[in-house]
């Protein structure tokens, strides 16, 4: 019995933050500076096919910063010159290549957690998994200072 009253304190007590961390470290991918560099192609192709002409000359430098990838889903964090930190939602289409569903840019505050889950889990294409969208919102959150 006391083993058991042992481990439901620590569950009461345990910071969910804490909680949602570890379990989100089965969707952080490993980078190294082969996947940065493919990853900042990634973005800088679909940044020069959705920008108007004028726009593609001021494209700055891209520097990736973190990588979710769960099954055909890979979230890319971009920190480019003169714009908000963006989140890029990529889904891996039939052919192999990943083509470019939605950005997510700015911040989001606690209370505002479940939007951001549920939005990343209608994206175009059946969404996000619940586990990922979860991990998205948590690392967004903690990037606010929530």
């Amino acid at each position: 019995m006391r083993p058991f009253i042992i481990l439901a304190a620590l569950a009461v007590f345990t910071p969910l933050p804490a909680i949602a961390a570890s379990s989100c470290s089965t969707v952080i991918a490993s980078t190294n500076r082969a996947t940065k560099i493919a990853d900042a192609a990634l973005v800088r192709r679909t940044d020069r096919g959705i920008l108007s002409a004028a726009s593609k000359r001021n494209l700055g430098p891209v520097n990736i910063g973190q990588v979710m990838s769960d099954g055909a889903w890979r979230l890319i964090w971009v920190n480019a010159k003169d714009s908000e930190r963006s989140v890029y939602f990529f889904r891996r289409g039939p052919k192999g290549g990943f083509n470019l569903i939605d950005t997510w840019g700015g911040v989001m505050a606690p209370d505002d957690r479940q939007g951001g889950i549920d939005w990343a889990r209608k994206l175009k294409g059946g969404g996000t998994s619940l586990h990922l969208a979860g991990c998205f919102a948590d690392a967004i959150v903690a990037e606010s200072g929530g």
